[in-house]
């Protein structure tokens, strides 16, 4: 009876930092400096977020991870980047598959070519914002898959099981055919 007492009481303090961690990430946007004055990740910010971080960090570009969409907060992010003079793109990723080979590098293409300082957002910062910031960190910081790999975790909001492992499953295996180019 003891034993159960003790880890009913674990799953609870568990349970209650996970959701402690969420709910902070929610409230403050997500938003993570990855490289200063260069790129940086988050959630899906309102507008007062956005503006907020636009000014603090002179944000230039914005790659939108969830594709265009007649909803709401793409019309004001589209709204606020007209207003501050911000080149907005829109790469259309899923959380739950496997991106294209083709996509990815269209990804690497607009980071290649974008005005700095970038912002990458998806919805909940947590899974694309992850595996398009491990790429950002591989391709164009040099960092190796296990520094890399840190941003597909749980301190961000990434689950490394059910649906969104696939992020970790793919950047894994490109990782490995990136490695193979000897580019690194």
């Amino acid at each position: 009876m003891k034993n159960k007492k003790h880890i009913v009481i674990f799953v609870l303090i568990v349970f209650t930092l996970i959701t402690g961690r969420l709910i902070y990430l929610e409230e403050q946007g997500n938003f993570w400096e990855i490289s200063k004055n260069r790129f940086y990740r988050s959630a899906q910010l309102d507008s007062d977020e956005l503006e907020k971080y636009i000014k603090q960090y002179k944000i230039r570009t914005i790659i939108n991870l969830r594709g265009d969409s007649n909803a709401q907060w793409y019309k004001d992010e589209i709204n606020i980047c007209n207003k501050f003079n911000i080149n907005h793109i829109d790469l259309s990723l899923s959380a739950t598959s496997e991106p294209s080979e083709s996509k990815i590098n269209k990804l690497i293409s607009i980071l290649q070519k974008a005005s700095f300082p970038i912002l990458v957002h998806c919805k909940a910062g947590a899974d694309r914002s992850g595996l398009a910031t491990a790429i950002w960190l591989v391709t164009f910081e040099n960092k190796p898959y296990y520094i890399a790999k840190q941003q597909l975790s749980l301190i961000y909001g990434h689950f490394s099981i059910g649906p969104t492992k696939v992020m970790d499953n793919y950047l894994k295996k490109w990782y490995e055919k990136y490695k193979k180019k000897d580019v690194i």
